[in-house]
């Protein structure tokens, strides 16, 4: 078996012999798996390895938060110039997200414009859009938000989880 799959591994996929030789491989395996010694082994707990959820947003997390780093000077710029300099008639609003929890998340944000944001627990960012109609979301503590907004001026969204309403909900069970 160990020759067939060497050969599998350095042959040419086109090779008239490459399909005979894993069709030859995979019934050696199955084979060998049948007659084994002992019927026990087919039932063998076999651990159950998974990426969850929490490590790939926590990688996703610190990438963004890596990304708005390299960007924070020019953000902060056209934070203050919206700030100080109002044109009423730009389109331009400043939505500040306000993390409240005791976990990092990330708003996902679409609409006119689209976007993630990073947001550290206990922490604050903004971003600056054009105004319209836009779809937020995030997992705020493994808690789902999702809303839809219209932004047509300057915003505040305060995102928060509170631990003692979870004890709160377990204790009436």
């Amino acid at each position: 078996m160990d020759e067939i799959q060497e050969f599998l591994d350095t042959a040419n996929h086109e090779d008239p012999r490459f399909q005979l030789c894993k069709k030859r491989l995979v019934e050696l395996k199955n084979r060998s798996w049948m007659t084994r010694k002992n019927p026990a082994d087919f039932m063998t707990a076999r651990p159950i390895v998974e990426v969850t959820k929490i490590f790939l947003d926590e990688a996703e997390f610190k990438a963004l938060q890596q990304e708005s780093l390299a960007k924070h000077t020019t953000k902060t710029v056209n934070l203050l110039n919206a700030l100080f300099n109002p044109d009423l008639k730009s389109d331009e609003r400043i939505v500040m997200i306000q993390n409240q929890s005791d976990c990092n998340l990330i708003l996902n944000y679409t609409g006119n414009s689209a976007g993630k944001l990073a947001i550290s627990s206990h922490g604050e960012d903004f971003i600056i859009i054009k105004k319209g109609d836009y779809n937020l979301s995030a997992n705020v503590c493994d808690a789902p938000y999702n809303s839809a907004k219209s932004f047509t001026e300057n915003q505040i969204i305060s995102l928060g989880y509170s631990a003692f309403a979870e004890n709160k909900f377990e204790n009436r069970k």
